[in-house]
This record gives C-alpha cells, structure tokens and sequence, in this order.
C-alpha cells in the first residue's frame, strides 16, 4: 500500500520531533503547578522550552480529546467505521487495471487507489460533519496546549532539558556531505 521510502521518512520525522505518548511530566505537581504571563522578551524561548519539556503531556492532550470526542459521539463512530470499511473496499477489491471512459485511457495504479480512498473518506467525513467536529476539536486541544506553553513559566529541569537539546543538536551533524560521501557517525555526548 505505501512506499517503504515513504513510511520510512514518516518514522524519521516522528522520531526526529520526538512526537510519543510516554514520558509525561507529573499532571498535579508539575504541568499545573504554576502560571504567570509571560514577559515580551522570554515569550518565544518559553514556548519553546515548555515544548520540549511537556511535548508527551501535550500529545495525550489532544489524543485524548480526540479519542473522547470520538467515543462520546455515535455519528463520530459511524461515519469512522463506514469510512474504514470504504477504504479497505476502495483498496482491495478488483478494480480493471485499464479505465475507459470514451477515448480517453487511463492506468489505475496503487497511488490512485489511496487517492481514491483518502477522497472517498474526505467525502464522508465532510458530509456528515464528523470532519468539522473532528477539527474543533483538534483546534481547541491546540489552543489549550499553546495556552499552556505561554503561561507556564520554565521550571529548572525544564531549563536543564533545553540545555541538553542545544549540546545535542552543536554536537549531532549529517552523517553525509552534501556528495553522499560518509562522514563520520553522529555524536551524542548524553548517551
């Protein structure tokens, strides 16, 4: 179904975002402990920091909005399951390799099926609103997250973290020159 260059560069940049479910800060004496506003000048280095620090509270944020916006909602359920049971349809049944419509000929190939599918799915969605709700909910779980980012002052081990990352990215380099000659390994100085 998909390339195994494309789910590749898919892990790669989840592992590289460092995008994970586990990991999450302490919820009652940590994430919540404090908040004050932020200062003009700090403002972008304090979103960033606290996104480094609180990135795995930050994704059960919005997962879990996500998933209780979906399990709280029947049309939400309905509209995913016929939206599943489209895509596998779309996906495995025996389409002609060969569409002809008149004169014009076209080749049907794996990247227009998943086109056709996302489509199909898209469709759905839209039509039965479950795609808005879906958004509003995403967008309401970022808008809490970037409210936490801004008001939450950099904790000590939030700063140590931030540190660690900058030595980290000084010390880490491609593994290749801009020719695909091999350099030597990346350096991790922390592991």
């Amino acid at each position: 179904m998909w390339s195994e260059d494309a789910m590749e560069e898919i892990q790669e940049s989840i592992k590289e975002l460092g995008l994970t479910l586990r990991g999450a800060r302490p919820w009652g004496s940590e994430f919540f402990a404090v908040f004050k506003p932020p200062k003009a000048k700090i403002l972008e280095e304090r979103m960033a920091t606290n996104l480094l620090h609180y990135k795995a509270n930050y994704c059960q944020i919005v997962f879990g909005a996500l998933i209780l916006s979906v399990i709280t909602s029947p049309k939400t359920i309905f509209a995913l399951l016929l939206s599943a049971t489209l895509f596998g349809l779309v996906m495995y049944l025996r389409l002609p390799k060969l569409i002809e419509i008149g004169d014009f000929r076209f080749r049907l190939k794996m990247k227009h099926r998943i086109l056709l599918a996302f489509t199909v799915i898209l469709i759905i969605l839209i039509f039965t609103r479950v795609f808005f709700w879906l958004l509003f909910i995403f967008c309401a779980s970022l808008f809490f997250v970037i409210l936490h980012m801004i008001f939450r002052p950099r904790s000590l081990s939030a700063r140590y973290d931030a540190a660690i990352q900058d030595v980290r990215r000084l010390f880490s380099f491609d593994a290749t020159d801009p020719r695909g000659r091999a350099y030597a390994s990346r350096v991790d100085p922390f592991e």
